[in-house]
């Protein structure tokens, strides 16, 4: 109890220390099926965020005093309102098991990968029972994977997910953080495992005090791991099986909406916000996808050479677009309503 006491005082030390809008936070988190894992982390300034000075903790199964093993620190920067998707490094096709491979469309999303040897760093491990804390500092280099992160200096929690210390039970049990605090056992729905969870946008900054209970109704909205494949008239796609077809839901992934974003001072436009995704990528049954974050007026396709394969005019924020085409490597132009444009590559098979 002495030594949980000690760890925990670490949290509320710095405890109420951040501004709105002021330090990075966690804006998305994924647990999704298999080694979908995923973390969205947010710069609400108006700065550049050298993120070498930022690492990631996962207090594993109730754990109290993690670890190096435990930790990874992160790569990369974050523009000023934008985002860094942390993903694990699970990508070897032949993988099976424990080193099964993420699917692509989360590999699409992905700004870096973290942790690709389990017996090296578990940091990115996460199974909807562990918390999962962003630090600020940096780990000392050659520090034994078995040195405490309590005994790390000049260090501070910035934004903690879930509660630590806790351990709300094995999901693949039944077990996790439900959507209210309300228990399993009383009907309480598990959205720590095989979910996506979307930082709300009216959350301006971490939390850096260990909640009394985690409860992610207050701050987040769960968002299931699959959505259902509509067609441009708005009626479901079925798979070989017959069956509704799926894919994995992440189009909020790479994009954060938050009120911080209202502060700007780099006046970020309606145009710059512009983006779309394809999928599915490699295309093996002549149809491609396209959804977008905005409204569409015009999608262009060209082949290899730069030639005009196909042009849609007065297009969907989400259609299903017939390939008359042989294999090979593609790109989709789309033009928004506001001019920008914006251009992806696929490939047929």
């Amino acid at each position: 109890m002495k030594k949980t006491l000690l760890i925990l005082s670490l949290f509320s030390a710095f405890a109420s220390k951040a501004q709105d809008c002021s330090e990075l936070f966690i804006s998305e988190y994924l647990e999704g099926l298999s080694n979908n894992k995923a973390l969205e982390i947010y710069n609400p300034t108006n700065e550049t965020v050298d993120l070498s000075n930022y690492f990631v903790v996962r207090y594993d199964n109730g754990s109290s005093n993690p670890t190096l093993l435990n930790a990874i620190q992160l790569t990369g920067t974050i523009a000023p309102k934008d985002v860094h998707v942390g993903v694990l490094d699970k990508r070897d096709p032949n993988g099976t098991g424990q080193e099964a491979p993420i699917w692509e469309d989360l590999q699409d999303k992905a700004d870096a990968y973290y942790c690709p040897d389990y017996n090296q760093s578990k940091a990115f491990y996460w199974n909807g029972n562990d918390a999962v804390v962003l630090f600020k500092g940096k780990i000392p280099a050659g520090s034994p994977l078995a040195t405490p992160v309590s005994s790390l200096s000049n260090v501070q929690p910035i934004d903690i997910f879930g509660k630590i210390g806790e351990d709300p039970g094995e999901p693949n049990n039944g077990g996790g953080w439900t959507y209210n605090g309300t228990a399993v056992a009383n009907g309480g729905v598990v959205v720590s495992a095989d979910h996506f969870l979307v930082r709300k946008s009216s959350v301006k900054k971490g939390v850096t005090t260990n909640p009394t209970a985690f409860k992610p109704n207050e701050q987040w909205d769960s968002l299931s791991f699959f959505v259902i494949i509509i067609d441009e008239n708005g009626d479901t796609v079925l798979n070989n099986q017959g069956q509704p077809a799926r894919r994995m839901n992440v189009d909020n992934l790479g994009v954060h909406n938050c009120e911080c974003n209202a502060l700007s001072t780099n006046n970020i436009t309606k145009a710059e916000k512009f983006g779309f995704d394809i999928y599915p990528n490699p295309v093996e049954n002549k149809q491609i996808n396209l959804i977008s974050t905005d409204k569409v007026e015009e999608v262009i396709i060209y082949n290899s050479l730069g030639q005009v394969i196909k042009t849609i005019t007065n297009a969907k924020s989400f259609m299903t677009i017939d390939l008359d085409v042989n294999a090979g490597v593609y790109f989709v132009t789309a033009k928004g309503t506001s001019g920008n444009k914006l251009t992806k590559k696929f490939i047929v098979k």
